[in-house]
């Protein structure tokens, strides 16, 4: 007898993501079909056995977190998402557009290059260690998706920037500010927070529109008639709750 289970899945991103789920998913003996939507996040199994524990090991196992989902629309859920994507948008916000102003004056501001390095590498840890640390997971499974490259992207700009502040460093913390390496070091640091930024204010923009496509799901189903009508040949007119 084929049953039909539906699963939260959290930590999807990407098209790769979709893809990386339903294959762990449809591996398992007793699934016989997987659908996979990540505008929802949702998870449709059909299945011929119990398969909750087993869905709950797969999508762990690659990353990704499952959940009971009921048939109710959750939306205190889709609010906490996008509230929390709004905290991780602002956590960064502010040491980036601090580097930014440093990286224009940089030959005003004293060790301005440091200052630089100092909170690019803040931002990259605090906000962007995600980014990284979904990166290794998704190379570990030898897979691309978007984490890899907001991560080489992001890691790559850093880089240079701190390849250049080494550069400073060899010719003292005196000429720090008065050579095209202080300029180098800032439009790089800018380029590796700027990425980490904007990454993240797309995913608060789709957690927001995920919100609104939540609500307006609910308001439907919140129009759905409690009772149905059913008039026989007979003439008699029933009535039954729903």
């Amino acid at each position: 007898m084929m049953h039909t289970a539906r699963f939260r899945i959290e930590g999807m991103h990407c098209a790769s993501c979709v893809g990386r789920v339903e294959g762990a998913i449809r591996k398992l003996p007793d699934v016989i079909d997987v659908s996979v939507n990540l505008a929802t996040n949702e998870a449709i199994v059909r299945h011929s056995e119990d398969v909750w524990p087993d869905v709950f090991r797969a999508v762990e196992a690659v990353g990704y977190h499952a959940s009971q989902l009921s048939d109710s629309v959750d939306l205190s859920s889709s609010k906490a998402t996008e509230r929390f994507q709004f905290g991780e948008l602002a956590r960064p916000a502010a040491p980036a557009l601090a580097i930014v102003l440093l990286a224009y004056f940089v030959e005003s501001v004293p060790l301005a290059p440091l200052w630089m390095l100092l909170l690019a590498t803040a931002v990259l840890l605090a906000s962007g260690r995600e980014f990284f640390v979904n990166a290794a997971r998704s190379l570990r499974h030898f897979s691309l998706d978007m984490d890899v490259l907001v991560a080489l992207g992001a890691g790559t700009a850093y880089l240079a920037g701190a390849w250049s502040f080494l550069e400073l460093l060899k010719s003292g913390f005196r000429h720090i500010g008065h050579s095209a390496a202080s300029g180098q070091c800032g439009s790089d640091f800018t380029a590796a927070v700027l990425i980490v930024v904007f990454v993240r204010l797309g995913r608060t923009l789709e957690a927001k529109a995920r919100r609104k496509a939540s609500d307006a799901i609910g308001h439907l189903l919140n129009l759905q008639s409690p009772t149905a009508h059913v008039l026989r040949s007979s003439g008699d007119l029933l009535a039954q709750e729903s």
